[in-house]
């Protein structure tokens, strides 16, 4: 048996409050258990659902999103029933948000709650397409159907992410290690090479006098400066994270011709996966179509989708809605096409999206695979420039001996 903490509040024989926490198998558990003490219940909830008040809550781990809805599924195509399918996953996890998250669909669907309306009010926020898949699926009753879906589409983006994780590592400590031979190279090395041309009274080349001015800066304003860059950094994040700030950061990138096509295959992808699942667990175009819609990440392209659900309501083809969009691929367009006619639609947006995403993991391969040397070759010259600065003293000091 699960235990879960519930909060209640009830009423004495002499008509005051008494609030408390007690562990139970479920809320009607808790209600017995205070009528058999002499007490009204006025109100019993899992403490975990005071986080649905709250206005923002953690999104869950794609990831670990992907891994639950399999098991889920799993478990539903065996002809386990939901509670106890859910009864079983609880005790897979002893804690972490995962657990909160079960925890909180077992007890909504132990008090009659659907599992779309659980997912809708849990602690952890759930992407909008897996909430309107399950609705769909519980309403048609092929609920295990469409968690399998689901479950691809988490897995696929998952990998995808953790690609492009893999391949930022060598760069990233690239970059890191070369900023700490510069930051070392300027604070401790220069400074000592300093005090031997003062000592020689020499006049020095232009770019060793930059160095040492860098140099003295470092000493003197180093923690105020690395300081300051943080904070730029949290601003240009909290930038990114205001609708206005982004769309116009976005829009700039959309003008970078190789940056312009990642974005849009990125989304185009996304799109159509959402799409076709959504339209294959049963879900009417219209919505289906508002929910794949705001799943479009960069803004001035989810702008330009936008007019679409209300061209799809009044009996326009998706074909003719994305060619006024202005920004699908002709394969896409060609793809949706061919499916509205020979009533194939959802195959042919997987199979777009498929091959959309197959492109972006080779862009992004390829770009990082430029990075790499780019980076090199820039802190390779950051470093020559110090070297240089160095050396051309000692060089003018030989040729003066020399003479």
């Amino acid at each position: 048996m699960v235990l879960m903490l519930f909060k209640y509040r009830a009423l004495t024989p002499s008509g005051r409050t008494r609030q408390g926490t007690r562990e139970a198998d479920g809320a009607r558990a808790v209600r017995d258990w205070l009528r058999q003490q002499g007490l009204v219940p006025i109100e019993v909830m899992p403490v975990q659902e005071r986080l649905k008040y709250r206005w923002w809550r953690p999104a869950a781990s794609i990831g670990d999103l992907a891994l639950l809805v399999r098991q889920l599924q799993t478990l539903l195509e065996t002809g386990t029933p939901l509670s106890d399918a859910l009864r079983l996953l609880l005790r897979q996890y002893e804690r972490g948000v995962m657990q909160r998250l079960i925890g909180w669909l077992y007890e909504q669907v132990q008090q009659g709650y659907g599992l779309a309306q659980a997912m809708t009010t849990a602690p952890l926020r759930l992407p909008s397409e897996l909430i309107a898949s399950v609705r769909a699926g519980e309403e048609s009753g092929h609920l295990d159907a469409v968690l399998a879906q689901m479950a691809d589409t988490l897995e696929n983006t998952d990998a995808l992410r953790k690609k492009l994780i893999a391949a930022l590592i060598y760069p990233a400590l690239v970059v890191m290690l070369a900023l700490a031979i510069v930051f070392f190279l300027i604070s401790h090395v220069v400074p000592k090479i300093v005090t031997v041309f003062n000592a020689m009274d020499q006049a020095l080349p232009p770019l060793t006098q930059g160095l040492i001015v860098v140099s003295s800066v470092v000493q003197q304003h180093g923690g105020v400066l690395l300081f300051s860059g943080l904070l730029d950094i949290g601003r240009l994040i909290g930038l990114w994270r205001r609708p206005g700030s982004r769309r116009w950061m976005q829009r700039l990138l959309l003008h970078l011709p190789i940056v312009r096509q990642l974005l849009i295959e990125a989304s185009t992808a996304r799109w159509a996966r959402t799409l076709g699942t959504l339209l294959d667990a049963g879900v009417p175009a219209v919505s289906a179509l508002r929910i794949a819609n705001e799943t479009v990440s960069v803004l001035p392209l989810q702008a330009r989708l936008m007019p679409m659900v209300e061209c799809v309501s009044k009996g326009e083809s998706i074909t003719s809605v994305m060619e006024k969009a202005g920004f699908f691929p002709p394969l896409m367009l060609h793809l949706v096409s061919s499916g509205e006619h020979n009533g194939q639609l959802e195959a042919m947006l997987m199979k777009g999206a498929q091959r959309y995403e197959q492109n972006v993991a080779r862009t992004a391969q390829t770009l990082l695979a430029l990075l790499e040397p780019l980076m090199i070759i820039i802190m390779g010259g950051v470093v020559l420039t110090i070297v240089l600065a160095v050396m051309l003293p000692i060089f003018s000091m030989n040729q003066m001996v020399g003479q």
